[in-house]
């Protein structure tokens, strides 16, 4: 789903087996310059967006929307890639595994174990993205308490009062 430049937007639909994807790649140059200081001024709150309903009626473009949009036009402005994925998304263990970042079999071992939740078609596992993001967010939130006990321990040991000289050591 990637692309040389620019977002992706992938929308999932779902038949009735697999869900399908399709792709949108949207660019800095995908629209005038004009167009993408209006969206930069909305992205930083400098500018308000509006829908025009059937009637006429207008009506403030919801909050969560322009949060989403602002994301979307930032990746847009600085050339960046971004993708869009449904929570409800199903992976198989290499996505998974990519996506966290460790391999293929840790992430059998998580699913087998029960710490990622995972449906089983046959011999095949299947991961909701959601569920996969939720470990993730455990496992970065495990790893900084780790990290801030080893640092206090450091400091309670006086550690980060001496500098390494590796001129004192020749």
């Amino acid at each position: 789903m990637a692309s040389e430049s620019g977002c992706v937007y992938s929308e999932f639909m779902y038949d009735e087996f697999m869900p399908v994807i399709t792709e949108s790649t949207l660019g800095p140059h995908s629209i005038s310059a004009t167009e993408m200081d209006v969206l930069l001024r909305l992205a930083a709150g400098e500018a308000r967006a509006y829908i025009h309903d059937a009637s006429g009626s207008q009506v403030d473009f919801p909050e969560n929307l322009i949060s989403v949009l602002a994301t979307v036009v930032k990746a847009m402005h600085q050339d960046d890639e971004l993708l869009l994925l449904s929570r409800h998304r199903v992976m198989t263990t290499q996505e998974a595994a990519d996506f966290v970042g460790v391999s293929r079999q840790y992430m059998v071992r998580l699913m087998d174990s029960g710490v990622i939740p995972c449906d089983r078609t046959g011999k095949h596992r299947r991961a909701r993205l959601s569920n996969v993001v939720a470990y993730q967010q455990v496992r970065a939130a495990t790893r900084k308490a780790a990290m801030d006990s080893m640092t206090d321990m450091m400091v309670e040991a006086g550690v980060y009062d001496h500098f390494y000289d590796p001129k004192e050591n020749d």
